[in-house]
């Protein structure tokens, strides 16, 4: 009967155990794939940082010769 009981144990812990390891597998993929996305996100924001300077200097740039002209045109 002991050793009945035993192998119950035992076999339970082995599916403990398993569903355990599920569960940090499952984990490890989920962490993997957030990372992704984060530096997925990070590329989208740097992108658009990039897409921001460059019309801003295109704005500084109209600004300027806005300005040059309106003084030529003052003198």
């Amino acid at each position: 009967m002991s050793n009945q009981v035993f192998r119950t144990a035992f076999v339970g812990l082995l599916l403990l155990g398993a569903v355990t390891g599920c569960g940090l597998a499952g984990t490890a993929v989920t962490g993997a794939a957030g990372a992704e996305a984060e530096v997925e996100a990070a590329k989208q924001a740097k992108a658009q940082q990039q897409q921001i300077m460059q019309k801003l200097q295109e704005s500084q740039q109209a600004e300027k010769a806005q300005r040059d002209a309106a003084e030529a045109a003052a003198n």
